[in-house]
């Protein structure tokens, strides 16, 4: 599993819209699970180019379910394996990828500082889709991308940003990607941190009208 993970607005959507029409130019499927309001449409558009022919191409080679609350989230997480089984039956469609953008928007909403019990129980369920999700990735040979916010913790008396989720995230996470501003407007740092080792590379891209270059 991997997660792209940093602060609202940072381009982590795009980072993830871009790699799934990447996956599409390559002949490839995706399955995008997409928590937020509305499916960001305009910017696909715009990462594929303004171009009506590679956005139907995209659609017709992408598969996107809307989840209305966590609970939503967590049945599709349980059902995906039968739905996997109808695709290749009756579409010939099996997804190479799948995106879930974002995977603590949901879960956050429902996390309460006055019921420990309610929140125990949530850490456990967003287990059972992170599980889930890594079991069907096994079964199909295909990649999982988690689109996740930034927290802040403090270590050592230093305020340390991390990924959403706490250690749940960092049990099943395998290669994370933090992505940040800097003091350039369009310009944001990359940095890959793959775990256990902890081996960590950094490089900075540009953020324009169509994604990343």
């Amino acid at each position: 599993m991997i997660s792209v993970y940093g602060d609202t607005g940072v381009g982590k959507t795009t980072f993830a819209l871009q790699t799934a029409s990447k996956m599409v130019a390559l002949g490839k499927k995706n399955l995008i699970i997409y928590t937020k309001n509305e499916f960001p449409i305009e910017r696909l558009f715009a990462i594929e180019n303004n171009d009506k022919n590679r956005l139907e191409t995209f659609l017709n080679n992408s598969l996107i379910l809307k989840p209305l609350n966590f609970k939503e989230l967590r049945t599709i997480s349980f059902y995906l394996e039968p739905l996997f089984a109808y695709l290749i039956q009756e579409e010939n469609f099996l997804p190479n990828l799948i995106i879930l953008d974002s995977i603590t928007d949901l879960y956050k909403l429902e996390l309460n500082t006055e019921k420990k019990e309610k929140n125990i129980e949530l850490n456990y369920e967003l287990n059972q889709v992170l599980a889930n999700l890594l079991k069907l990735s096994e079964n199909h040979d295909l990649e999982i991308l988690l689109v996740n916010d930034s927290s802040r913790k403090t270590v050592d008396d230093q305020i340390t940003e991390v990924q959403g989720g706490g250690q749940v995230m960092d049990y099943w996470v395998s290669v994370s990607i933090k992505i940040a501003r800097t003091m350039n407007l369009n310009e944001r740092s990359f940095e890959l941190i793959k775990s256990p080792e902890k081996i960590k590379k950094k490089f900075v891209s540009r953020l324009t009208g169509n994604g990343f270059q």
